[in-house]
């Protein structure tokens, strides 16, 4: 494929800063061939006009000779978001199905999520954003930006720094000015000591257990969600000769395998953190999800330390076989478990997890082990929810 550069072209797959599906494929020009990094942020044509992106690996030429637009401007030699945020926030979009460039521009650094816009004016008063009166987010379907701004200060308690408020939600400045003039917010203001002023700068989370908290109450997710470790493990995968990070592997190369090998980096140096290990030995149950037993579940066990916790603590395990009628429904979790030698049904579960179980929940028996045989597959909320309570009386039953 060529371009009116005239050579061969190097192609970007970017993710836009805004509710929309990617990534995108743009063209890279010459003077920024050999410079792009994953996490860079970068201005990008779109729409009518330009947009925040973020450089996550090579792109692919689009199929039917489409004509791709270049990259605007590189804003940063180094990435703005580090391997591990990046890598994090990759996760949490696709888990919770949300646009991958709208949760990387709230996972931003203070200051960098609105390059086109100019610094704020009096750095030195900090602005609350506070909910007054019984505001509905249902009333305002027809206004988005609105209701992403109420819905996230409702999930935080109902106050949020405006800084902060416009980090987590593109176009909060202009919602909140609107929200303000419903009634339904008022916005407080106050000055601060000259050296906290200084302080503001552009820190970022110093723990990958800090850093998942300010995604996911980007994402209005109520629940606390707590990464295995703070210390950073990256996840490569070996296929076609090349060992490429999970994430390139999974959205720039489409997961094509076949699997030749899965590295943990950084996996001999990493712990359960102090939060983690909280959390199991308070639990009631501990349920291990139907997730892909070799790249979702099995970097959690295989982490120091994670086996005794779960084999040491008062709640029962239990896990949910992630085989519905002996085959899985979406994602490369065949591929993992042929290179992993794992049987593709609920006793190969039951054998990859070993000593940690104390039942399992699958649409078949597993001889040897306590067992709930139910209807697993999740087509529906209604689904979802049936396997939940079933799973969490089965634990319940386990621990009595």
């Amino acid at each position: 494929m060529r371009s009116g550069f005239g050579s061969v072209e190097e192609l970007a797959s970017v993710a836009v800063g805004r509710p929309v599906k990617g990534p995108f494929t743009y063209l890279v020009p010459p003077e920024l061939e050999g410079r792009l990094r994953r996490g860079q942020r970068m201005l990008v044509p779109f729409g009518r006009g330009r947009a925040l992106g973020f450089y996550l690996g090579p792109g692919r030429a689009p199929e039917g000779g489409e004509t791709l637009k270049p990259v605007s401007a590189l804003l940063e030699d180094t990435p703005a978001l580090p391997d591990d945020v990046l890598a994090l926030v990759e996760f949490a979009a696709s888990y919770y199905r949300h646009p991958l460039g709208e949760a990387l521009r709230a996972a931003l650094p203070p200051g960098l999520a609105d390059p086109s816009e100019g610094p704020e004016p009096s750095p030195d008063v900090v602005r609350t954003v506070v909910v007054i009166g019984g505001p509905s987010v249902d009333a305002l379907r027809r206004a988005p930006a609105q209701a992403a701004t109420l819905g996230y200060l409702l999930a935080v308690g109902g106050r949020a720094e405006l800084d902060e408020l416009s980090r987590a939600v593109p176009g909060a400045r202009a919602a909140v000015q609107r929200l303000v003039e419903r009634g339904w917010v008022k916005l407080e203001e106050r000055a601060l000591e000259p050296t906290v002023a200084e302080g503001l700068g552009l820190a970022r989370p110093e723990r990958l257990t800090e850093a998942q908290a300010a995604v996911t109450a980007a994402l209005g997710v109520r629940a606390r969600v707590l990464p295995m470790a703070d210390e950073p493990v990256t996840t490569w995968v070996g296929a076609r000769g090349r060992a490429l990070p999970f994430q390139e592997f999974m959205i720039v190369e489409h997961a094509q395998g076949p699997v030749e090998s899965v590295e943990l980096r950084g996996l001999d140096q990493a712990r359960p953190s102090a939060a983690v290990l909280e959390a199991i030995a308070a639990a009631d149950a501990i349920v291990i999800g139907p997730s892909n037993p070799v790249i979702s579940i099995g970097p959690i066990l295989a982490l120091p330390g994670m086996p005794a916790a779960l084999r040491n603590a008062p709640a029962p395990v239990v896990a949910v076989s992630p085989f519905v009628g002996g085959r899985t429904l979406k994602g490369p979790t065949d591929d993992f478990c042929r290179f992993a030698g794992i049987e593709t049904n609920a006793a190969g579960i039951a054998k990859a997890y070993g000593e940690v179980l104390d039942g399992i929940v699958a649409d078949e028996d597993v001889p040897g082990m306590r067992c709930l045989v139910t209807d697993t597959l999740m087509g529906s909320a209604e689904q979802r929810a049936a396997l939940a309570t079933n799973t969490l009386d089965f634990a319940a039953k386990l621990g009595g």
